[in-house]
């Protein structure tokens, strides 16, 4: 039997999706869900994953589809654009960091090695540590982030913009914490008002917050976030990854955070808006610059 279950037609992969939510050896979010077992099986054929291994290996957490960490290194490797990987922890304790080096093979035959790291020190300052799975494991959490930075900022064409389970499940819960798209109360507008009136209403009620926030890293890619939770997570990440790599001298680092910081003027503008405490939380690229100087 030749070992291709990928659909041909709509009908065919209704009826795979159906098969595979009565199924028991699906994970259990898929079971019963034939919507979802769809979904991800289009979703995996965009990606070069056969049925079964889009049900076994996307994810959706936090409202974000996601890969499992393995699933995504394979999906690299079949691609063909990928050389030598090499993942090494460095450290012990406090001091352990996880380093990804991966190359990539361009048309042309030359190779690029992208390389990406995580540290024990990033996974704090990111209140990471006291999740369940950093507790467990901390050395394959800090594998997956500097393998999930390697892939995505090298292979990003390959990946269509999916993360890391990994990543994702360390993304705040959107039934735990504020949306930053707030329902908002309509405004009653009064009998009589002209039609230009009437629209400059509307318009107030519907533009005051903005519906995604977009993480622009220069050069690389752009990621887009559903809160401004979710965006000064991440670009709080980059900044400390900025600030960690060793490879980088005082003023590359300052002048990569100011890239940074220019290329996302809007949503930082608007994330200085938001609960005070929540700010508090989030580490700006003008706090990297004095750290990076005070540091040298």
């Amino acid at each position: 039997m030749k070992n291709d279950l990928a659909p041909r037609n709509f009908d065919e992969a209704m009826n795979l999706s159906e098969m595979f939510a009565n199924s028991k050896i699906v994970p259990q979010d898929y079971q019963g869900n034939v919507t979802d077992c769809f979904v991800a099986i289009i979703a995996g054929a965009s990606l070069g994953l056969n049925p079964f291994q889009a049900v076994q290996n996307i994810s959706v957490i936090n409202g974000r589809p996601a890969v499992w960490g393995d699933a995504m290194l394979a999906m690299v490797r079949r691609s063909k654009l990928c050389g030598k990987v090499e993942e090494t922890i460095e450290g012990e304790g406090d001091a352990a960091k996880a380093v990804c080096k991966i190359e990539r093979i361009h048309p042309s035959g030359e190779l690029e090695t992208i390389e990406r790291s995580f540290s024990m020190s990033q996974a704090k300052r990111a209140n990471l540590t006291a999740r369940k799975p950093w507790q467990s494991y901390p050395a394959r959490m800090l594998q997956m982030r500097a393998r999930g930075f390697a892939l995505r900022d090298g292979f990003a064409d390959v990946l269509g913009g999916l993360i890391t389970a990994e990543e994702a499940q360390d993304l705040p819960d959107d039934k735990d914490m504020p949306r930053a798209n707030k329902p908002r109360t309509l405004k009653v507008v009064p009998t009589g008002s002209s039609t230009d009136d009437i629209i400059h209403q509307l318009e107030q009620s519907t533009t005051d917050t903005p519906k995604t926030f977009t993480l622009t890293i220069p050069g690389k890619r752009k990621d887009t976030f559903h809160s401004i939770q979710e965006f000064g997570q991440a670009y709080s990440a980059i900044v400390n990854e900025v600030k960690d790599y060793e490879g980088f001298t005082s003023d590359e680092k300052k002048k990569k955070l100011q890239a940074l910081e220019t290329a996302n003027l809007e949503p930082l503008a608007h994330m200085q808006k938001v609960d005070a405490t929540n700010a508090d939380e989030l580490i700006t690229s003008k706090e990297a610059f004095t750290d990076v100087e005070a540091s040298h």
